[in-house]
Parts: structure tokens; sequence; C-alpha cells
């Protein structure tokens, strides 16, 4: 049960049923003059939503400023309520993440929202995997995985609190970013650059962004693929700052047996796109704004 305004939302397994509450209601008083009369009911009459959505797992559900999130695992999907009823946010760029885990049997799912960030954060359990994701409300986009996994959460002013193996644990405190239950991690983005229909080769990257030195590069392109199974990376001394730009020229294939020292001497890579994941394991707040590819096309594109 929330309360919401002046109204009780109750959410049930599937569906979500509203009723105004601490209102005068005009009801028919059965007379045959037609007249209308008023009641003094406390509670008015249950007004279910018309989405057949609901939820399953109660510890997903949260209120915050009007809205109720929360995970129905059983059709897949995120729901927000407002005023214009049951809103399936998942559908915004993660429909299929949400339909496949929650295609595994979902054992638990745990919801807060972090008022600091104005993020709702849910972390859903398989027997396979576990994952915490986080819905931004003015961003109105999923924006990042977090690598926690608690046992429980709950808001504590302007922060969030989570519980692991019997202890407290307070987010969003001090200066040193990515560190989980006393575990440091590293910050992880996959990008995949990509033309359509032309063939070429990939010539350089450059990076623009935010870090606590900005002489110093803290990015590394961990692993680099593509269709053509070719396989490379880039350390973060490969990269030169130029005019505000972190730069760096691809190597070449890895996978290239016919050359000694590939990494060098190896094929170029080439292919409609690349994968690319980049990581950096600084532990202070970092952005990466922009990341820019260029290419050549290719000797065997039709001219």
């Amino acid at each position: 049960l929330f309360y919401v305004g002046n109204t009780l939302l109750s959410v049930h397994e599937n569906k979500v049923v509203a009723n105004y509450i601490e209102l005068r209601n005009i009801v028919d008083n059965k007379s045959d003059d037609g007249l209308l009369a008023t009641s003094n009911a406390y509670f008015g009459d249950n007004r279910p939503f018309q989405s057949e959505y609901g939820c399953q797992h109660p510890n997903s559900a949260v209120q915050y400023n009007g809205y109720v999130y929360f995970l129905d695992a059983s059709k897949g999907i995120v729901c927000r309520t407002d005023n214009n009823g049951v809103n399936t946010i998942s559908d915004i760029k993660m429909r299929s993440f949400f339909r496949q885990i929650c295609s595994e049997d979902v054992t638990d799912a745990l919801g807060v929202f972090d008022p600091y960030y104005r993020e709702y954060v849910v972390t859903i359990k398989t027997p396979n995997q576990e994952k915490t994701v986080s819905w931004n409300e003015d961003k109105n986009r999923w924006v990042t995985f977090y690598s926690f996994i608690p046992e429980r959460y709950a808001s504590v002013l302007r922060s969030i609190v989570s519980f692991v193996d019997g202890k407290f644990y307070l987010h969003d405190l001090g200066n040193t970013y990515n560190n989980f239950y006393g575990t440091q991690y590293r910050t992880e983005l996959t990008c995949i650059p990509h033309t359509d229909n032309t063939k070429q080769t990939f010539h350089t990257v450059l990076l623009q962004g935010v870090q606590a030195d900005p002489l110093t590069n803290d990015w590394a392109i961990e692993s680099i693929t593509n269709d053509f199974q070719q396989q490379s990376r880039l350390k973060k001394q490969h990269f030169r700052l130029k005019e505000n730009f972190w730069c760096a020229s691809f190597l070449r294939d890895l996978t290239d047996t016919t050359v000694s020292n590939p990494i060098i001497n190896g094929r170029n890579l080439r292919g409609q796109e690349l994968v690319c994941k980049f990581v950096n394991d600084s532990t202070d707040l970092v952005s990466l704004q922009q990341i820019v590819t260029t290419i050549v096309l290719s000797e065997r594109t039709p001219k």
C-alpha cells in the first residue's frame, strides 16, 4: 500500500488499484426524483487501472515524490505509476534486458529510490545471475549498472543504506568512487562505433571527458572485437593529449598468425563496427563525454 496525494494505491500481483480517500463522495440517493446526495465515507470506490500489471516481489516497490516504481517479474517489465496510470519504463531501451533476466525465474527483487541522484535502483536476483540497474528520473532513462548486490535496501533522509551479511552500509558517502562493501571496482563502458553499408579500416580513437588529473589519462580499451573475429586492445599509455582530446591509433589484429608481434604488424581492424570495452580504475569521479573514431575506406570498398 502507498499513500500518494489523496490516493491510497494498492499494488497487487497482477493489478494496481487506486482508492481516493478523505473526499466527500457524490452518490446516487436511490430516490425517484433523480437528486444526488453527498457521503461522508472515508474511503471511496476502488478504481483498478486499465493495465494488467502488478508486482510479485513487494521489496521492489518504492514510492517517491508522487511516483510508485515496481518490478512485474511475470511480464518482465518495470513500471512507474503517475497521474496518467501505469507506465512501463523498462521499454525505454531496456526491454530485452528485463525480459531476459525475468525469464530465469526471479528469486528476489529489491528496490530503493536514491534522492541524492534521483534514481530508482533495482536489484534482480535469479539462480543464474544478479544485477543492479538504475533509472534516472531527471534524464528519463536507464543510466547505469551497479556492482553492488545487497540483501536489503532502506532510505535515510537524502541517502540510501543497504545491508550485506548483517552489516549496515551508507551509500554516497566520501570521495572514493566504485567501492562497495569494502571491494574496489572499476568503471566499465562498452561502446560500438558503427557506420552503415561501408567497409572501412579503423584509424584512430579520440576521448574527451573529465577526470581528477586533466594531464593523466585513466582510460584504456581492454578489448576490441568485430564481426570478422579480429581482436585488439589499447592501454593507457597509448593515448596522447592533443587539443583537449586523448588520442590513440588503433593497434592491429592480435589473431593474425601470419606475422610476428601481430599487435604491431598484424592486419588492420576493418568492418562496419567495433565493440570496444573501455575500463577506468580510478577511484575519483570521472566522466567520458565523447568518443570519436576516424576511419579510412577499405581498399575493398567499391568506389
